[in-house]
């Protein structure tokens, strides 16, 4: 089984270290802007089934809105990247998931959870999420915090919608 994971959301909410982290165990401080999209492949096991990843990073930002709906063609599955101390990146996801023609599975990320002294997330804004109707994990690219367990729990919608 092979499916193709779609990382969503605004510039510098950290969708590039996240799958740095996930494929090859690393993480970061330099930020480096992702230009188009960024493809890196990672086997998952689920319950003795593995699933070949191909995750497309996709570059965040307002010229890259246009792109996306190209790059999210035939996507097996969305993991929404959002910045716990960037309420206004909630808006980029929100979008993509109104203009998204695929109905595959999905899970939204709150990440830099390393932060979360510095969360600006209001109750609303957690309304506005959970409204989203996808499983919601708090992560950190940086301790590595539920990276592994977001991949793993899409992976496993994956395989239940797919196989």
């Amino acid at each position: 089984m092979k499916f193709k994971v779609c990382m969503v959301g605004e510039f510098s909410v950290g969708k590039t270290s996240l799958v740095s982290k996930f494929v090859h165990s690393i993480f970061s401080e330099t930020y480096l802007t992702t230009v188009g999209v960024k493809i890196d492949k990672k086997d998952v096991t689920v319950d003795e089934k593995t699933a070949g990843l191909l995750i497309w990073d996709i570059a965040g930002g307002k010229d890259s809105r246009s792109m996306l709906s190209t790059y999210s063609r035939a996507a097996s599955g969305f993991i929404y990247v959002i910045d716990g101390t960037r309420p206004s990146t909630l808006d980029f996801v929100e979008v993509a998931i109104q203009k998204s023609a695929e109905k595959a599975p999905a899970i939204v990320l709150i990440n830099k959870a390393d932060l979360k002294s510095d969360w600006q997330l209001s109750d609303q804004d957690m309304k506005r999420i959970q409204s989203w109707e996808a499983p919601i994990l708090e992560t950190s690219a940086k301790t590595g915090a539920n990276v592994e367990a977001s991949f793993q729990q899409l992976t496993e919608r994956m395989i239940e919608v797919y196989a």
